[in-house]
């Protein structure tokens, strides 16, 4: 595997820089490995402490794609696995929703703000227990083109997963990042990604804090309207 993403790398940055369009473009395809993160539980639950669990490591992979509708509406939808270091906890996660954005900069460095109205849905294992969710999650951003050739994009969603397994328990919290994209030209780019999600799940016996951090994604893109 090693070898292949070597070779597809190679390929790449061999490919000829051409000028790019100083724009966000919204209809493509991508690909990240998660390379790793740091998992983090602690709280209270039924009425049994959890205590801090200290830090796991984790990794996974994950895809997401973009489909540009109109000038200012886009479908977005995305899919992650991630399997922590202590063999009895994993996790799937699946968002997809329509999204409204505009220019706010100039033609020169170009400005986007954003916003996303998603479907939620995480599916997982958690310290041997299997449990599911879904919900709706909300997320704001910018896709700023810092030359033709860097896109950085910072972000921040709320999500809200509604009850575990229609039990009293509700899943909620925050997920915030920012994304690089270097455009190697008009049709492939490289990605790289620091994001930090923190959930709690709290009933009347109490909460546990769930905390996805320091994770750090490499990937590719390929533009679909080239």
């Amino acid at each position: 595997m090693k070898t292949s993403v070597t070779l597809l790398t190679t390929a790449l940055l061999a490919s000829p820089l051409t000028v790019l369009a100083a724009q966000s473009d919204y209809t493509y395809i991508e690909g990240d490995f998660i390379a790793t993160g740091e998992g983090e539980l602690e709280g209270n639950f039924n009425n049994t402490p959890i205590g801090v669990r200290g830090e796991e490591d984790y990794d996974g992979f994950g895809f997401k794609g973009s489909i540009d509708i109109t000038p200012n509406l886009f479908i977005e939808s995305a899919y992650d696995d991630i399997e922590v270091d202590d063999g009895d906890s994993e996790f799937e996660f699946l968002s997809g929703g329509l999204g409204l954005r505009t220019a706010i900069g100039n033609n020169a460095n170009p400005l986007d703000l954003y916003g996303v109205v998603t479907y939620e849905s995480v599916d997982g294992r958690l310290l041997g227990a299997d449990f599911e969710a879904d919900g709706y999650g909300i997320t704001g951003g910018l896709r700023w083109q810092a030359s033709p050739q860097l896109e950085i994009n910072p972000y921040i969603s709320h999500l809200d997963y509604g009850e575990i397994d229609d039990s009293d328990a509700d899943l909620d919290g925050l997920r915030f990042g920012v994304d690089g994209v270097f455009n190697v030209n008009d049709v492939f780019a490289l990605t790289a990604g620091y994001r930090m999600t923190k959930l709690e799940a709290e009933d009347s016996t109490g909460s546990i804090d769930l905390d996805l951090e320091n994770e750090i994604r490499l990937g590719g893109r390929i533009y679909l309207t080239k």
